[in-house]
């Protein structure tokens, strides 16, 4: 037992006295072509697999799965296959399931620019929390021009925030909405 908290006292000890060390050779792997894809790897099949993951019920609860047999085949299909070995590329790109209903996939799976992938998922309806569409963009941006409610009015009408709407309103978000 002695023996015991000697060890995590020297752990600690060791942690507290190279903190920093560890923390750039974190960021340093993170860095790295392996690292990065790591850390993809981790978060696509933590969405799959872990139902405690705040994103499981869009991946895993609706059955999507990773069906990479491996870290190794995922990294093999990313380099090789798709021929993406630059870190600088890579940090720009987003993996993007081309089936939205289908598997983490070889034949389901690309790579695609951050801006875009932000378009397709996060940048309106396709988000799958969101209370709003196209349409009611379109409604929300149309009857604020024609003064015929206030911001405060149409974001209780929507069941969204004043500051949602105001973000509307001026084109900071859901800009695809013309």
């Amino acid at each position: 037992m002695i023996e015991r908290m000697k060890i995590c006292s020297t752990r600690k000890e060791y942690y507290q006295a190279n903190s920093d060390r560890l923390l750039v050779k974190q960021k340093e792997y993170r860095n790295t072509l392996r690292g990065l894809l790591i850390i993809r790897w981790d978060a696509l099949s933590s969405r799959c697999c872990n139902p405690k993951n705040e994103r499981y019920c869009y991946y895993g609860g609706k059955g999507i799965k990773n069906k990479f047999e491996s870290f190794e085949s995922f990294f093999k299909f990313v380099t090789v296959t798709l021929e993406l070995d630059s870190v600088a590329v890579l940090q720009k790109l987003h993996i993007h399931r081309i089936d939205n209903d289908g598997d983490y996939e070889e034949s389901n799976v690309e790579f695609i620019p951050v801006t875009k992938h932000m378009g397709i998922h996060n940048g309106g309806e396709g988000n799958p929390s969101s209370k709003l569409n196209d349409d009611k963009v379109v409604a929300i941006r149309s009857d604020y021009a024609a003064k015929l409610f206030t911001q405060k009015e149409l974001a209780e009408m929507y069941d969204v925030s004043t500051a949602t709407i105001n973000r509307i309103i001026n084109r900071k978000i859901w800009k695809h909405v013309i």
